[in-house]
């Protein structure tokens, strides 16, 4: 499975197997996704920190910055510190960051905090040997290689025909057209605003479902290259792509 945040919940993008069409779905919540995959065995990758440093920033983070072409350097945002799960308003959520790292958060990070408490809920150690974190952006540049040129910015068509250019080498058939049929199909299906789902949520879906598979046949690239930090949890603190 490959997962992607929208405002709507959760993208999950699932296939059975190389040869097998992709199937996209909209989840308000992952308990059960993530026990399906327990059940069936597989890789997940998801676009969300898992493992959340007590102090100072996390070094997959820095490590995937440091890959990444000067102009997406920032999509990599650094994880909240743990302690920063405990705001209930963006200002709490800065100050309690501040008090623990020296750095208070985005407010684009702040808005995926809920997202990020319901992973770091369902997580623990075992779960992790299945279940990976992974970021769209790191996961383009990985697969792109080191001579290519940077993407254009994932929301613009030429960013996003230029990320499905590099996901047709793993899905028949993938284009704008292709992908616009499937996000209208949904938002009927889930009876959803326009606003709760964007392409790029599909493209970046996607992408880490290429990531799950590249982890089932032991090709993912990790960051840091050197063995993570353990976080209070016990969970590990690292990116694959």
């Amino acid at each position: 499975m490959g997962i992607d945040g929208c405002r709507a919940g959760w993208v999950v993008a699932t296939a059975e197997g190389a040869d097998v069409p992709f199937v996209l779905r909209i989840e308000r919540a992952l308990d059960l996704t993530f026990a399906e995959a327990e059940r069936r065995g597989g890789f997940v990758a998801i676009d969300v920190p898992i493992g959340l440093a007590d102090d100072a920033p996390r070094a997959c983070d820095l490590a995937a910055r440091a890959f990444l072409k000067s102009h997406r350097k920032s999509s990599v945002f650094p994880a909240p510190c743990r302690a920063t799960l405990a705001a209930t308003t963006y200002r709490e959520a800065c100050d309690l960051n501040r008090r623990a790292s020296g750095k208070q958060i985005t407010l684009e990070l702040y808005n995926i905090l809920p997202k990020i408490r319901e992973i770091d809920r369902l997580m623990n150690p075992a779960r992790q040997e299945q279940i990976r974190e992974s970021h769209p952006e790191v996961i383009f540049a990985t697969l792109a290689g080191d001579d290519a040129p940077p993407l254009p910015p994932k929301r613009d068509p030429a960013g996003q025909e230029a990320r499905l250019a590099i996901l047709g080498r793993f899905f028949a058939g993938i284009d704008l057209p292709r992908l616009r049929d499937e996000r209208a199909r949904l938002l009927g299906d889930y009876g959803l605003r326009s606003a709760d789902l964007a392409i790029d949520d599909l493209i970046d879906a996607l992408a880490c479902l290429v990531t799950a598979r590249r982890l089932g046949v032991g090709k993912a690239r990790v960051f840091p290259e050197t063995a993570p930090r353990l976080d209070a949890r016990g969970l590990r603190m690292e990116i694959v792509a």
